[in-house]
């Protein structure tokens, strides 16, 4: 029988008391048995540290100390890896039964360690209204670049530790944006991306959570990666969108008003205001960021 490859989690967190105990609790729940779970806190004041000592047998390594926030976070936590397999769980997200045990199958499907990012659909659930939507990856991995759009989900995603030695650590300059940064990186590198339609995590949505409160700064931000790997052109019109409400409020009516039969609400926008500036499948993409 074949060993099951090591697999390492990082859980950076920080006043996450309302979450926390149901992450660490699903990863207990995977009952994977080569498992090594490091939790990295920035010196949380919420009761989370109470939490982390309940379970501190359960954790390889942990601290509880000031950082340069969760990018930095995460690179300690690696840095601590020595995983096969590695990922990182958020401290308001979970795994769903038994993920552990199924990624482990597909890395070594082949009968030895596969170096890819393996990425999965997860459940997005409002915490507030008690709301549900799924993704499929596996579509949008299709119609979608992830040079220009991230569609990979960060609580469902996995590589092995080469793959992260080969990309490099997350840039500890992002905030909102490290994790597709780093999969433009992996991209660039010519890591394989193999989605998978299984759920593998809950996404969970909530008026605290870093990316519901970014507005302007995360669009910000997300410009500054554009620019970095593509046109100003690219960049200007990702601004452009997502800085006038009027786009998305021009959308929503011409749908009421039920002239998409004639074209697509996205074309009519793409037309009468990008054309000039960003191809249609371009402006397809930076519209979902």
């Amino acid at each position: 029988m074949q060993t099951l490859p090591k697999i390492s989690i990082i859980t950076p967190s920080y006043n996450q008391a309302d979450f926390l105990e149901d992450t660490i609790q699903s990863v207990i729940g995977q009952n994977y048995p080569n498992l090594e779970h490091i939790l990295i806190d920035g010196g949380s004041n919420d009761g989370s540290v109470d939490i982390i000592k309940k379970y501190e047998n359960h954790f390889t390594y942990w601290k509880s100390e000031k950082d340069n926030g969760q990018s930095d976070a995460i690179n300690q936590g690696f840095r601590k890896a020595t995983g096969d397999i590695v990922a990182w769980l958020n401290s308001d997200d979970q795994y769903l039964p038994n993920t552990l045990h199924y990624v482990a199958e597909q890395y070594i499907k082949t009968g030895k360690l596969e170096h890819k990012i393996l990425f999965g659909n997860c459940i997005n659930l409002n915490t507030e209204t008690l709301g549900i939507f799924p993704s499929d990856v596996a579509q949008k991995h299709r119609d979608f670049t992830i040079e220009l759009t991230d569609f990979v989900i960060q609580p469902s995603s996995f590589w092995t530790r080469q793959v992260w030695e080969q990309v490099g650590e997350l840039d500890e300059d992002l905030d909102y944006g490290m994790d597709w940064d780093w999969f433009i990186r992996a991209n660039r590198e010519n890591i394989t991306f193999e989605p998978t339609d299984r759920f593998m995590s809950i996404n969970r949505f909530h008026s605290e959570k870093k990316t519901s409160l970014g507005g302007m700064v995360r669009i910000k931000e997300l410009s500054k990666i554009y620019e970095r790997y593509h046109s100003k052109e690219i960049q200007n019109a990702y601004l452009k969108y997502h800085e006038n409400g009027k786009y998305k409020k021009f959308r929503n009516v011409y749908r009421r008003l039920r002239l998409n039969k004639l074209q697509p609400a996205s074309k009519a926008v793409h037309s009468l205001f990008f054309d000039k500036k960003v191809s249609y499948q371009e402006f397809l993409n930076i519209i979902r960021m």
